[in-house]
């Protein structure tokens, strides 16, 4: 079976985002790309796939609805190659290069962890889920790895993120976080952990948990985009909620 590392890298795939202000610096480097390359260059710009070559099943590439280049390079790589053994990622630079294994993490982890992995990486934080002061991926799996309960939840916010409600999912998601501030601390209520953290304890408000309101925003906005977005992103033409029923407020100048 061939390997998704080997694929790419003889096909050199360049993957470029269409954004309205950049246009022409995407129309400059596609044309230098195109042209100084024997290689096979597809590139998708707006909901659209342009290559250097003609005569290219663009079927499975376009209409391509997603925003976020995260989600259409899996489009891209579904596309290259479906039957694939083994997936490498290209990881860090200089003398910290390597290629990570994703096939043998997914394997270590199992189906579950794997399928709901996607809210873990929005919950704890990234580049549309405010992050916990503080505290990072690390801590954050290793408080997982110490409170593997909180698991029935992550995959209720996977598998069923229309139905979630406080009650379903904030006793549990209280308890983790609390954890993720203090691991031995008996709490399972953050307000109440804040109050504990920052009057008894001495620490300053930033390195206390939000509250219980706040937690359930945050916890909406990880299922927006991991639930939502993150799990559809092999789909051409993803189907997505108005991210107002996810605590997202549309204002004039974005959310």
């Amino acid at each position: 079976m061939p390997v998704l590392r080997d694929i790419c890298l003889s096909l050199n795939f360049y993957r470029i985002k269409e954004i309205a202000e950049e246009s022409a610096i995407i129309e400059s480097k596609w044309d230098h790309i195109s042209r100084n390359t024997e290689k096979k260059v597809i590139c998708t710009v707006g909901e659209n796939v342009i290559s250097n070559q003609a005569h290219i099943d663009k079927s499975k590439l376009q209409p391509c609805k997603h925003e976020e280049a995260d989600t259409i390079v899996m489009i891209h790589v579904a596309d290259a190659d479906t039957d694939a053994d083994e997936i490498w990622i290209a990881f860090a630079t200089g003398k910290h290069f390597r290629y990570i294994p994703i096939h043998d993490i997914a394997q270590s982890l199992g189906p579950l962890q794997s399928r709901i992995i996607p809210i873990f990486y929005a919950f704890t934080g990234c580049d549309t889920v405010s992050s916990f002061a503080g505290r990072g991926k690390k801590t954050a799996w290793d408080t997982w790895n110490a409170f593997p309960e909180v698991s029935a939840v992550f995959r209720q916010m996977t598998d069923q993120p229309s139905t979630i409600s406080r009650d379903s999912i904030l006793p549990l998601l209280e308890r983790y976080v609390v954890l993720l501030y203090h691991r031995t601390s008996e709490s399972n209520s953050v307000n109440e952990a804040r109050e504990v953290f920052f009057a008894h304890k001495g620490r300053s408000i930033e390195s206390v948990p939000q509250t219980r309101k706040a937690l359930y925003q945050h916890a909406k906005h990880s299922v927006y985009q991991a639930g939502l977005i993150l799990i559809q992103c092999v789909l051409l033409q993803p189907v997505l909620p108005s991210p107002d029923l996810y605590c997202w407020k549309k204002q004039d100048n974005g959310m």
